[in-house]
C-alpha cells in the first residue's frame, strides 16, 4: 500500500481480500477478484530523470535520458 495524490493504492499478486490498518486505527479492506499474470516486455522505452546536487544546496542539475531496451 502507498499513498498517492488521489488516495491509497494497493498492489496484490494474488486474488483475495486484504486488510490494511491505517495510522489512526481505522481498517480499510480491499478485494481483488482476479490478478493478471505477469507480462514479459519484448520492447520498452524507459524515460528517467536524475536530479544531482551542484556546488550550492539551492541548485540542481537535471539530466534527462531515454533508451530503448529490447
Amino acid at each position: 500500500m502507498r499513498c498517492t495524490n488521489t488516495g491509497l493504492a494497493v498492489r496484490a499478486t494474488v486474488a483475495g481480500t486484504y486488510r490494511t490498518v491505517l495510522s489512526d486505527g481505522r481498517t480499510a479492506r480491499t478485494s481483488f477478484k482476479d490478478v493478471p499474470q505477469p507480462r514479459e516486455l519484448a520492447s520498452w522505452r524507459p524515460r528517467v530523470q536524475d536530479r544531482r546536487p551542484r556546488a550550492s544546496a539551492t541548485r540542481t542539475t537535471v539530466v534527462d535520458g531515454e533508451d530503448r531496451i529490447g
